[in-house]
């Protein structure tokens, strides 16, 4: 009998390390996929441009009529993770390493609770690896976190920041030792306030903690979250401030966003516009419904059977000794934002993760206390019944992704093959030839990195355009090359971009002859007609 059970024990084990080798290869396939992908995509090396110009001596937040005009909406903190990226060379190498680290950042709350409890035995080392391959998957195949991670964007560093708030938080709560705690709170103060000077969106973090601590009772931790919340959002505003001024912020940050069209733009109580709000918000509910409605069941599922088996007294115990919690509680404080979010200029799918995030890292960090707990206990029984479910989990996704993996290194070596090419080294090895001469409106990291100068954005251009908020034509000629001989165009027949080539024609009428250069081909370029 006891030979069977050793045989069948050491079974589950083959079959959970090859599943997870299964899956893990696919991991690895799936990441290098999308790492060389993040230099094709336009967004994403405009997103760099705001650390280059900061280095370079720039101020990436600007008012009405100063400074290169970037689509950047944003405060000063989230650039600042990227600074890595200006380290290289080349501005393919620059982006892949921007995406290598948003891709980190959104993921690294992940990594330190998993880190914190694999440490715990071998078992949960098992449980740790599994559980952040499945995370992975998740996010691959869920649209707003797919693209806040592996697109260079402020919500990745946002986020990430507001999770490691509550994160130390949640330790303080698991940990006996009062003089860490001590340093734990007190930071967890310092990253609410670079949370929501990363991205505004965050304001309401504060009191998603803030109601956890009361609710628990908790007034020593509250005071002292307090005093390091109000102190270092004062030192942090106050410096921030002195750089960019409250002037410039507020214009970047508040009034050129109040100034985009949306939804409620111009908005009266018609039964039209009333109908087009509702149907924005209705939608977005929906989308975020259908996102989060498995983990929110698996949550509330697990609140109801513990609460019955009757180990705790009340609500206020269950909170204490589950402070995962604190996490569903900040799901629940971001559900308005992120749905309001979806009605702005530039509300996309990707504002709908500064719920959703929370919601799946609450789960995450739920089920690896379960399985923790009950690793403690030494129930045998539950603990393989967990091992089996975690092998048929890990299993069934990869033979999802078995398809994948077949056309995987076709599309890699093809993607290889063409990083080389891409356009944004293509205008960038155009201007190290020929420095001043030549203005590429969609990449501004071309010429951060090949002049050391930063021109105007045409997105930021496009920004403005629709806020109504056109430069000045002393402003616009401050930052464009001071040699120019032509404008250049990527992909002119995309409806976007044709829609951004007209208002650039706007700015520079006199740029009308069409020509062919040799190095740039299939690209629109203008040059001053012949006299």
């Amino acid at each position: 009998m006891e030979l069977i059970k050793h045989r069948n024990k050491k079974l589950i084990n083959i079959a959970a390390w090859l599943s997870f080798g299964c899956l893990f290869l696919t991991f690895i396939v799936s990441l290098i996929e999308k790492i060389i992908k993040f230099p094709v995509d336009d967004w994403d090396h405009n997103r760099l441009v705001p650390i280059f110009a900061f280095k370079l001596g720039y101020k990436y937040i600007n008012a009405y009529d100063t400074g290169p005009v970037l689509s950047w909406a944003y405060g000063p903190i989230s650039p600042i993770f990227f600074f890595p990226s200006t380290l290289t060379n080349s501005p393919t190498t620059a982006t892949m390493i921007g995406g290598i680290i948003n891709i980190l950042i959104l993921f690294l709350p992940f990594l330190v609770v998993a880190t914190f409890y694999i440490r715990k035995s071998r078992l949960m080392f098992f449980y740790g690896l599994q559980f952040l391959l499945i995370t992975f998957f998740y996010v691959v195949n869920n649209q707003a976190l797919e693209y806040t991670a592996f697109d260079i964007h402020v919500d990745s560093p946002s986020l990430s920041l507001g999770a490691i708030s509550c994160l130390l938080i949640y330790f303080s709560f698991i940990t006996q030792d009062d003089q860490k705690n001590l340093y734990l709170i007190s930071f967890a103060g310092v990253t609410t306030v670079l949370a929501i000077w990363a991205k505004h969106n965050l304001i309401l973090l504060p009191l998603a903690i803030i109601t956890y601590l009361i609710i628990t009772g908790k007034f020593k931790i509250f005071k002292l979250y307090l005093i390091s919340l109000i102190g270092s959002g004062i030192f942090f505003s106050l410096i921030i401030i002195a750089i960019f001024s409250h002037e410039y912020l507020f214009f970047s940050m508040v009034e050129s966003m109040a100034k985009q069209p949306n939804v409620l733009k111009n908005f009266n109580l018609s039964v039209a516009k009333l109908s087009s709000v509702n149907r924005t918000l209705l939608r977005a509910s929906l989308e975020l419904l259908t996102m989060i409605w498995p983990f929110a069941l698996i949550i509330l599922s697990h609140v109801v059977i513990t609460v019955k088996k009757g180990k705790y007294s009340n609500l206020n115990t269950w909170l204490i000794y589950n402070p995962y919690s604190l996490f569903f509680i900040t799901f629940f404080y971001m559900i308005p934002l992120a749905i309001a979010s979806r009605i702005k200029w530039g509300g996309n799918i990707n504002s709908l993760s500064i719920a959703i995030y929370f919601m799946v890292l609450a789960a995450f960090i739920m089920f690896i206390e379960v399985v923790y707990k009950n690793q403690a206990n030494g129930i045998k029984r539950v603990i393989n019944i967990q091992k089996i479910l975690t092998i048929i989990v890990v299993f069934a996704i990869f033979c999802s992704q078995i398809n994948y993996l077949k056309s995987s290194p076709k599309r890699i070596n093809t993607a290889l093959n063409n990083l080389q090419n891409n356009n944004l080294e293509v205008s960038f090895q155009y201007m190290l030839k020929n420095p001043n001469q030549v203005y590429f409106p969609d990449y501004p990291l071309s010429s951060a990195m090949a002049e050391r100068k930063i021109y105007h954005s045409i997105k930021g251009l496009n920004d403005r355009e629709a806020g109504r908020l056109r430069l000045t034509a002393q402003h616009f000629q401050q930052y464009i090359p001071s040699k120019m001989k032509y404008i250049a165009f990527a992909d002119p027949e995309n409806k976007w971009q044709k829609e951004r080539i007209e208002i650039m024609k706007s700015y520079l009428p006199q740029y009308s002859q069409k020509i062919t250069i040799k190095d740039l081909p299939g690209w629109l370029v203008y040059k001053l007609p012949e006299s």
